[in-house]
């Protein structure tokens, strides 16, 4: 049975009794209107509007439990505004979305041994906009995606530093190598091409299509190719030749490399003060061969009227990939305060047919090197150091090689030894 009325006639009451007198006889008439008078209660009470003024508390003692929003003693079509706080003392029950402004504490103590147990559980996925803290274990049955990348089998995640979103890497260990040097008594006015060089074959050529370049190796190298001008630089280079194979020593007999050439190569090599080759170039043509003897290079597509070629040989770390140069070190004996000493160590980086030819490092005793140079003395031993170089090479197309000069006659250098240091990332399987 139910019955309503308009509370705005509560407004007149002057006390708790007075409202409680007058609902009273509200319910009473509401009774007599539905043929019920006599009973001493009502199944509801329906409140149509206006507003209660001066009411201190409403106590409904009804114990009708709640299933939904149209279940329980009390039930509000409409929202309800709440000024202070709410307590529940069962389940609270929502159907759409909530949205609070204040922190949200929950005191219950209940651990969590999977996703269906612990003081809050969440079917839907959880979206927090800052920082997570965990008192104790971590459990998930899923992916773990920083970033949204969920690695590779047998990645480990890797810290990137504070604020950084940590990374998935294949699991490696650095092992730490280097290569020596020693010469007793170098020769006056001597150059020394450790682990390899860069030696000129020809400056200034030229080739078409039907007119090709013949030349003759230093030893076994590969065959580099710099490309100064030409009316049409854009096609191939045929390189053919007696090949070597660096592995075994095994000989090829006209065996080709083809070279495609895409423009001209940056020429940026200089003289120092000591004479020595500084040398420096980008996208120059390197065979994917090592050669030795005669080599011609042919074309049927490039018209080139100026080009330098050079044999070059470098060290190549065995073939290793993931390898990283560190340090050029080197310990000299000087005789004399007129002696000159200058090593410079180079990277060799080849992409495809192109290769770069840069300066990695270079230490001096002597007139060259600017504020790098240590002042000669007689009789003094000199330590000379190059650390933190960072290059990245991949030694199954990249290497290395370094030029020691000694510029004087005599050359006023003794007991010299030098180490080029590496670190290789071996890769590792985690089982």
């Amino acid at each position: 049975m139910a019955g309503s009325f308009n509370v705005d006639v509560l407004n007149k009451a002057t006390s708790p009794q007075e409202i409680r007198r007058i609902l009273m006889r509200i319910q009473s008439r509401v009774l007599e209107d539905l043929g019920t008078l006599g009973k001493q209660d009502a199944d509801s009470v329906a409140i149509t509007g206006g507003t209660i003024a001066g009411l201190d508390s409403l106590t409904v003692t009804g114990t009708t439990q709640s299933t939904d929003k149209d279940t329980g003693c009390v039930i509000v079509e409409g929202g309800i505004g709440i000024e202070k706080n709410l307590n529940v003392g069962g389940a609270l029950g929502v159907v759409g979305n909530s949205t609070l402004t204040g922190s949200l504490t929950v005191n219950k103590t209940t651990d969590s041994t999977s996703k269906d147990t612990g003081a809050i559980i969440t079917e839907g996925g959880a979206g927090i906009e800052k920082a997570l803290y965990v008192g104790t274990d971590v459990g998930f049955n899923g992916v773990l995606k920083p970033d949204g990348d969920a690695g590779t089998s047998g990645d480990i995640l890797v810290s990137q530093g504070a604020s950084t979103t940590p990374i998935w890497q294949a699991p490696t260990v650095d092992v730490k190598h280097n290569f020596d040097y020693f010469n007793p008594l170098p020769s006056r006015s001597t150059e020394d091409n450790w682990n390899g060089g860069l030696l000129a074959l020809d400056t200034a050529g030229s080739m078409s299509s039907g007119v090709p370049f013949v030349m003759t190796t230093k030893g076994s190298g590969k065959i580099m190719i710099v490309i100064n001008a030409g009316s049409d630089v854009a096609g191939d280079i045929t390189a053919t030749g007696t090949s070597v194979n660096r592995s075994t020593g095994a000989l090829t007999v006209s065996d080709t490399s083809v070279m495609t050439l895409t423009g001209v190569t940056t020429d940026a090599t200089t003289t120092d003060a000591n004479g020595n080759t500084v040398h420096s170039f980008t996208k120059a043509y390197i065979t994917d061969q090592w050669f030795t003897g005669v080599v011609t290079l042919s074309t049927t597509d490039v018209n080139i009227s100026d080009m330098d070629t050079y044999h070059v040989s470098f060290e190549q770390f065995g073939d290793e990939s993931n390898i990283t140069l560190n340090q050029l070190d080197f310990s000299i004996f000087t005789t004399n305060v007129n002696a000159e000493f200058d090593a410079y160590l180079y990277s060799v980086e080849v992409t495809g047919d192109e290769v770069d030819v840069g300066l990695c490092a270079d230490v001096h005793v002597g007139a060259v090197g600017g504020a790098k140079a240590q002042t000669a003395q007689a009789n003094k031993y000199f330590r000379l150091k190059r650390k933190g170089i960072a290059k990245a090479l991949d030694g199954a197309m990249d290497g290395i090689f370094c030029d020691i000069s000694y510029s004087n006659s005599p050359a006023y250098v003794e007991d010299v030894t030098g180490k080029i240091w590496f670190t290789q990332s071996i890769p590792l399987t985690l089982t």
